[in-house]
């Protein structure tokens, strides 16, 4: 039932409305470590690390779920993140922004904005040429085809000119987008800074918050 209202919460693209739903089961279920887990993952995925912390601490020393908690509380508190000052140039049309990005440091690849999408995704053939694994844990995405079960993976590396962001969250997914764009660039990457679109320019303009 929880994966079933989850499905359709993200069908109605209601990304911090699951957030609430899991805290609610965290404070209604806490003998239930799993759903801490869930949603301290859930943050993590959707750049909002620091809030990660508290439900991961909960769990940190659970029989079962404990290690990997563990896990993510060191990967958040040793994350190196770059966030420095950047303004790329943009191409695109009819309200589309497509802006170049650089994957682990040697794979080039344009990404379509996305302000819309919680999660930054990446078509899976490309993750798959850059040697990920995509046998990870699946999560529920809308598309336009409805909403699919795709992998959540953490690249190793994603950066825009000066701005990088190590241990990024991405959903690998079948794609259909314009020619030669590989992916949406979501919130879970632009939230961790102040970013506009000067359009008479056509640049995204990235600052640290």
């Amino acid at each position: 039932l929880v994966d079933q209202y989850a499905k359709h919460l993200v069908a109605l693209d209601q990304q911090q409305r699951i957030d609430g739903f899991y805290e609610q089961l965290t404070l209604d279920l806490p003998q239930y470590a799993e759903y801490q887990l869930r949603l301290g993952k859930l943050r993590v995925q959707m750049g909002n690390a620091e809030a990660a912390l508290p439900p991961l601490a909960q769990v940190s020393n659970h029989a079962k779920f404990g290690s990997e908690a563990r896990l993510l509380i060191n990967q958040i508190e040793n994350r190196e993140q770059k966030l420095g000052f950047a303004e790329l140039p943009l191409t695109g049309n009819n309200g589309q922004f497509i802006v170049s990005a650089l994957l682990d440091e040697s794979t080039p690849i344009k990404l379509l904005i996305d302000t819309g999408a919680a999660i930054t995704a990446i078509d899976e053939v490309v993750l798959q040429r850059a040697g990920y694994d995509l046998n990870a844990e699946r999560h529920y995405f809308s598309t336009a085809n409805g909403v699919v079960a795709a992998p959540v993976l953490n690249v190793s590396e994603l950066s825009l000119g000066d701005a990088k962001i190590s241990g990024l969250a991405v959903g690998a997914l079948p794609l259909s987008l314009p020619s030669g764009v590989v992916g949406l660039l979501g919130m879970n990457f632009l939230r961790h800074y102040e970013f506009r679109i000067d359009q008479g320019k056509s640049t995204l303009i990235l600052e640290r918050r």
